[in-house]
């Protein structure tokens, strides 16, 4: 896991093993850099294959300390789990690094509906 911090851009890029002693420790860095400063947090989520619940619990805490979470480089099996747990709500998802620095060209939220049986 690659941890970055600039002025007001903390930059984490996770590995396939998330233990929940590095997502605490990085809840840590987190909360003492937001105390001052306006923080836009980057999660690089290109080598993860499965979200848990400790991960899931991090992207929550981390929203309500800063004001912006931006996710980017998810594959295609977690982008739908994204949008089933509504995290798509409380981040902001991207296709590429490069995006998510200059926040440019998000994914366009999407909301799934039940359809009526009388549309069949």
């Amino acid at each position: 896991m690659i941890f970055s911090a600039k002025e007001h851009e903390i930059f984490i890029n996770f590995e396939e093993e998330i233990s929940s002693k590095s997502l605490f420790w990085h809840k840590k860095c987190i909360e003492k850099a937001s105390l001052n400063n306006k923080l836009n947090v980057i999660l690089n989520f290109e080598h993860v294959e499965t979200f848990s619940n400790s991960l899931v619990d991090f992207i929550l805490a981390i929203k309500k300390i800063t004001n912006q979470i931006n996710i980017c480089n998810l594959n295609t099996t977690l982008l739908p789990v994204v949008y089933l747990m509504q995290l798509d709500k409380e981040v902001k998802i991207y296709t590429s690094e490069y995006d998510a620095k200059t926040q440019t060209k998000p994914i366009i939220k999407r909301r799934f509906k039940l359809v009526s049986k009388n549309a069949f």
